[in-house]
């Protein structure tokens, strides 16, 4: 099985174009950070969607949205103009799960009332129904 589930901040506003099949496609790149302070380093992904998932990245993506991917993991070799070799790590995606933008998050956090917090209701009858 081949599946990447990574989440990270996109570096810039999405790009879509129709394929010669017809199928709607966009594309944006996720940074991943990971380590701490000296040692922190950030991997780029592309990332590939199609169809509707196209259509909602193409609604919700700009640069900046936090996203979490999950897609089968491609890896690819190419030569610059130099001649130069490189590699893309490139996501094609099945599943995203997107977040607004920090300052966005931010603003709505301090509009938003705190959350009630409720105990649920524990009862002999509910747990025996419980599968586990």
């Amino acid at each position: 099985m081949n599946s990447l589930k990574i989440s990270g901040n996109t570096g810039k506003d999405p790009t879509d174009r129709t394929t010669a099949s017809g199928k709607l496609m966009a594309t944006f790149s996720i940074a991943h950070s990971y380590g701490k302070d000296e040692r922190k380093q950030t991997m780029w992904f592309e990332v590939v969607a199609f169809d509707e998932l196209a259509e909602e990245v193409m609604d919700r993506v700009k640069k900046g949205t936090k996203v979490l991917v999950e897609g089968r993991f491609q890896i690819e070799e190419w030569t610059r103009r130099d001649n130069t070799p490189a590699i893309t790590y490139k996501i094609l995606a099945n599943n995203i799960v997107f977040d607004p933008p920090r300052e966005e998050h931010t603003q709505r956090a301090e509009q938003r009332p705190a959350p009630k917090v409720e105990e649920p209701a524990h009862t002999a009858e509910s747990d025996e129904e419980i599968p586990f």
